[in-house]
């Protein structure tokens, strides 16, 4: 059974994250604002307003993005705002690609992968990988697309850089739908889906819902693939966004067409034509016609069918979008068989085998195969290498904690060593000290008896002068009274 083609593929972009939560209108008033200013075109705001509303125009307004991106390369060049000039490059290449001008937008992706390169932008480098990848896996060049996006998975890896993680196991998953790897490709969208709800990024949510309902369709789990669906439809109702209610809607009408309620199959693939016409979105578009081919066949209205089909078909041709142009030779081969046209539907069955043949050969699906085991070998041979460092770091610090303890045993045996002498120091002077104070109060016991002799002897000493004294005042008087007697037995 042909897959239906899977528009939901992950377009990269490299600006700030801030861009993500900005809407057109909110980018377009600060431009206004920021136009105003005289000297506005020396301003690397400037440039990188006009890159962030670019970016947003490029996925639902291609011709808008195309327009106001004209000379910004040149003139951020001209201040040396290398930064400015990659992602105006990288703009226009999501625009043309949205137009389905593949060959043109790769031509802007490897002019932004070399400014990159050349002014060692390495942040830049994950998203213009994963970009050019994107130009591959819409020409059917299966392995070089592998290749791309698992380049750019580990680049955003090392830069940590979730978004492009999210996008590059997106589209992994696609090329792994296209292979028929149905259970790899849903493992790739789940993870997608878990990513996209930790970054609170609802349009990715939505796509992941989207793609897990298209590997529900290829396995005919139908009414599953309805409710994903739903899920998504829902979730635009909170968000503008024509470029996913365009993929939505196609994903819709091909799974109410498998249902075989054709009515309701016909009215989205024809809201999704609708939109994507007035988008200039020719992916879409060529989706659309193709669906409402199939629907005409189904209820025998087969020259209608061949109309849409045709139309379809020379879209696919114009983009040389491989994978459409496989889808549209399929109806139209279907629809000539319809009007009775043998030899016509002969010769597009013919060229739809070749398309379908080139599209999932044995090449290309060892390419992915030796891809992934490739990235799968990368990854355990970092993480064995991880745990090889984590083993010599263990062991390292195993062997710096056992010398630490060393060291620390020593200083503390050192220290009771010389703690152990000073204190044996200490108590010698402790018996030292303690000696000179005995022979201290002995010898002050001794001062104090000898104060005391000294004193017993002041103090005889002062009784004698007393002594001595009384004698004298007594012998004065009595002498007096001597002299008196004689002088008185002279006169008698």
């Amino acid at each position: 059974m042909p897959k239906n083609i899977l528009l939901l593929i992950a377009i990269f972009l490299w600006f700030d994250g801030q861009a993500q939560v900005q809407t057109i209108k909110e980018l377009r008033r600060q431009l206004k604002i920021i136009e105003q200013q005289p000297n506005h075109l020396k301003d690397t705001i400037y440039f990188s307003t006009v890159n962030k509303l670019a970016f947003l125009y490029a996925d639902s307004y291609p011709d808008s993005a195309i327009l106001i991106l004209k000379g910004i390369a040149e003139q951020c060049k001209n201040i040396d705002y290398q930064k400015g000039a990659i992602n105006t490059y990288g703009a226009y290449g999501n625009a043309l690609q949205t137009k389905g001008d593949f060959e043109t937008a790769l031509n802007y992706y490897t002019k932004a992968f070399d400014l990159a390169t050349k002014s060692n932008a390495h942040e830049s480098l994950p998203a213009i990988l994963g970009n050019i990848g994107l130009i591959y896996l819409n020409q059917g060049n299966y392995s070089i697309a592998l290749k791309k996006f698992y380049e750019s998975l580990k680049a955003a890896e090392e830069e940590n850089n979730q978004l492009v993680i999210r996008n590059s196991s997106n589209n992994i998953g696609t090329i792994y739908f296209y292979q028929d790897k149905m259970k790899e490709a849903e493992e790739a969208y789940t993870n997608t889906l878990k990513i996209s709800k930790e970054l609170s990024d609802t349009a990715n949510v939505i796509l992941a819902y989207n793609n897990i309902a298209e590997v529900n369709l290829e396995e005919n789990n139908l009414h599953q693939a309805l409710s994903n669906l739903s899920i998504a439809y829902q979730l635009l109702q909170q968000k503008n966004s024509p470029d996913m209610l365009v993929a939505v809607s196609n994903s819709l009408g091909d799974c109410y067409y498998r249902l075989n309620e054709l009515t309701k199959a016909s009215e989205y693939f024809k809201k999704a034509f609708e939109i994507s016409k007035k988008i200039d979105n020719a992916r879409a578009t060529c989706k659309a016609l193709i669906g409402l081919a199939k629907v005409n066949n189904k209820i025998g209205t087969y020259k209608k069918a061949l109309e849409y089909g045709k139309n379809a078909l020379e879209k696919a041709n114009e983009m040389g979008q491989a994978q459409l142009q496989r889808d549209a030779l399929e109806v139209v081969a279907n629809s000539y068989e319809q009007v009775g046209d043998g030899m016509n539907s002969l010769k597009y069955y013919k060229e739809f085998r070749k398309f379908s043949d080139s599209l999932v050969n044995i090449e290309n699906v060892k390419a992915a195969a030796n891809l992934k085991a490739g990235y799968e070998f990368s990854k355990k041979e970092e993480e064995f290498q991880r745990k090889t460092f984590q083993q010599k770091w263990m062991i390292f610090s195993a062997l710096a904690a056992f010398l630490i303890t060393l060291i620390i045993i020593w200083v503390v045996n050192r220290n009771k060593r010389r703690l152990g002498h000073m204190y044996k120091q200490l108590e010698h002077k402790n018996g030292v000290i303690e000696g000179q104070k005995q022979k201290a109060e002995e010898t002050l016991d001794q001062l104090k008896a000898t104060q005391k002799q000294l004193i017993q002897v002041e103090k005889m000493a002062s009784l004698g002068e007393l002594t001595a004294g009384i004698a004298h005042e007594i012998q004065n008087p009595l002498n007096f009274v001597n002299n008196f007697s004689d002088v008185s037995k002279e006169m008698i």
